[in-house]
């Protein structure tokens, strides 16, 4: 499984065959994402066997589900600001997680974000301002 994660972030960063249109797909996409999408990416320390400290890293890529908030007591009731806030929930999470460094992760992570066809979702301006509106 490794080796064939290894292979799609190679084909996925790498230069396309000569002629090729930008356009093909160099990762089959598995599970794909519609609409909206989220990633999060974060890091830390761990002190490995034998090996000493190591950078590991994560990336979560999920499917973003928004639902406006509603008026439980009516209209007549202004509701705090808390309550007005659209819920927010996360699902159908894919992970790539390994003992890399920033500058590594950033193959595996755009490789993974083809296969959820991220690169199909909604632009991230538009979500600021659902947000902010």
């Amino acid at each position: 499984m490794e080796g064939q994660r290894i292979s799609e972030a190679e084909r996925a960063n790498g230069l396309g065959p000569w002629g090729a249109s930008p356009r093909e797909q160099r990762v089959a996409e598995v599970d794909p994402i519609v609409g909206w999408a989220n990633i999060s990416t974060d890091g830390t320390m761990a002190l490995l066997r034998q090996e000493g400290w190591k950078e590991v890293k994560l990336t979560a890529i999920s499917e973003v589900h928004v639902t406006v908030a509603e008026d439980p007591l009516g209209p007549s009731v202004p509701l705090s600001r808390r309550a007005q806030d659209p819920q927010v929930e996360l699902s159908r999470h894919s992970a790539p997680a390994g003992l890399w460094n920033a500058d590594t992760m950033a193959w595996p992570q755009y490789a993974e974000g083809l296969r959820r066809g991220l690169d199909h979702c909604q632009r991230l301006e538009r979500i600021l301002i659902a947000f902010t509106a």
